[in-house]
């Protein structure tokens, strides 16, 4: 017989449509449509779960397929193998490693924000517009210089790296990850550490430390990898006379940019603008500068080299020092656009 404590189960093959409401600790690993609503209690989300519903709980442990938000007065964790879609706001959020997860972060401790119109210390000097100071570019990586001739170079590095850096890097997407250092992240890093409760976009593929450290820092994150879905989306719609792709700009901001009015104090760019096609930089930078406070600052690294052969996309992981680390995605077929010197 089961114990008197044990959490209730939602099996397999049920499958139920509508709100599940309860006063103790519920595992589901069949499929939910609607609403689940545990305020007291623990929720765990199995690995053959498919859930489609809001889900609200004390505690939320999710190691199955999900779309849908997350509300915990506790402790949200997303466990590798996971697959979430949909905004969690907690008071606590742990996630590992090849979890995957689309969405924002807010938790619930962050720090009041500074007033309106309160602007932060700068890192850099190059502005989002020419005119004005607003919103500056943290700087850029000189390193990027290695990815010159196609990426051939960087390849290289990291194959090379890859038996001595194995031991010690954290395993990823497609292999280990090789820290460099960044002047410019050191710069953004102090304002981190040094104001609680900032808003952040991260714009690149889902990176569990990203997300880590930042709401370990009392930070708020908003998830959107612009690239990935520039290319998946289903974004061109024809082609103009002279045979050049048309594409429907606003319906890709609406799908991978809305905020719903929040503003935002930090974006991490990465090398977006150097992969996006051509139609939609202008546009993406426009709507991210629209959505920043006074004072935001954009972490953005560009490729610069003399021939124009295609560059190797990375994964980029924040640490708690000066360095970032790099990390090999998956080979894409677009090509980077160079920026020279």
């Amino acid at each position: 017989m089961p114990q008197e404590n044990s959490p209730a189960r939602i099996g397999k093959t049920i499958v139920i449509c509508g709100e599940v409401k309860g006063s103790e600790d519920l595992i589901v690993d069949g499929r939910v449509e609607g609403t689940v609503s545990l305020s007291e209690n623990r929720l765990t989300v199995g690995p053959n779960a498919n859930v489609a519903a809001d889900l609200t709980a004390k505690d939320v442990l999710i190691l199955g397929r999900v779309k849908g938000n997350v509300v915990a007065s506790g402790r949200v964790e997303l466990r590798a193998g996971c697959n979430l879609e949909g905004d969690i706001r907690a008071l606590r959020l742990a996630v590992e490693d090849n979890a995957v997860f689309r969405g924002k972060v807010d938790l619930t401790q962050a720090a009041s924000r500074p007033a309106e119109g309160t602007a932060a210390p700068q890192t850099g000097n190059v502005s989002l517009r020419p005119d004005e100071s607003r919103t500056t570019f943290a700087g850029q990586l000189p390193f990027f210089r290695a990815a010159c001739e196609g990426g051939r170079v960087l390849r290289h590095w990291f194959d090379k790296k890859r038996q001595t850096a194995l031991a010690q890097s954290t395993q990823g997407l497609t292999g280990p990850r090789v820290p460099r250092h960044s002047g410019a992240w050191s710069l953004l890093r102090k304002r981190l550490q040094a104001e609680p409760g900032l808003r952040v976009i991260d714009t690149g593929y889902t990176s569990p430390s990203n997300i880590n450290y930042l709401t370990s820092l009392g930070h708020s994150v908003f998830l959107a990898d612009l690239v990935n879905d520039a290319y998946s989306g289903n974004w061109q719609t024809g082609a103009d006379e002279d045979g050049n792709p048309v594409w429907d700009v606003e319906g890709y901001l609406s799908h991978t940019l809305n905020f719903s009015g929040r503003m935002f104090d930090i974006v991490l760019l990465w090398t977006a603008l150097d992969y996006l096609p051509e139609p939609l930089v202008a546009p993406v930078i426009a709507h991210l500068y629209a959505s920043m406070n006074p004072g935001g600052q954009v972490l953005a690294f560009f490729h610069t080299r003399v021939k124009g052969e295609e560059a190797v996309r990375c994964r980029f992981h924040l640490t708690s020092g000066d360095d970032v680390e790099m990390q090999l995605t998956q080979q894409f077929s677009y090509p980077a656009r160079i920026y020279q010197p």
